[in-house]
């Protein structure tokens, strides 16, 4: 007897919203205190719209904004942009995505662009072509 594709659905919904709850109900015992830092553009962030958020192999945070991409050390931000006379800088400066491989390499894309950074060399972007796909 074939089974329902929405029953498996439904079924797992609700199993998600019951471990979301025990987690919040058991977590509310917790006397934990956080600390919340906002950062934006006079802290060095490139740009206040953040798009996607990466956290590489050394503890890196990635930022990728509306305006460059950002590198956050825990204690201050370096900005790639884009920089239309060298080659090996950020191919556009508005980044959507960004994910790290198996080889710490980060792969950042955006509107038509896709570049990698090698995390082993100075500094590396190169933009992929459709063509070379």
């Amino acid at each position: 007897m074939k089974k329902n594709p929405m029953f498996r659905t439904r079924k797992l919904t609700q199993l998600f919203f019951v471990i979301l709850s025990l987690n919040i109900s058991s977590s509310s015992f917790a006397q934990d205190n956080f600390v919340f830092e906002n950062f934006s553009i006079p802290q060095g962030l490139s740009n206040p719209t953040i798009n996607c958020i990466c956290e590489d192999k050394y503890g890196f945070l990635w930022l990728g904004t509306n305006d460059g991409l950002s590198r956050y050390d825990g204690y201050e931000f370096k900005v790639y942009k884009n920089n239309p006379s060298d080659s090996t800088s950020l191919p556009g400066n508005s980044i959507r995505t960004i994910s790290e491989d198996n080889e710490g390499n980060l792969w950042i894309g955006g509107n038509n662009v896709l570049a990698k950074y090698d995390s082993k060399k100075i500094i590396l972007f190169c933009k992929l072509h459709k063509d070379k796909m």
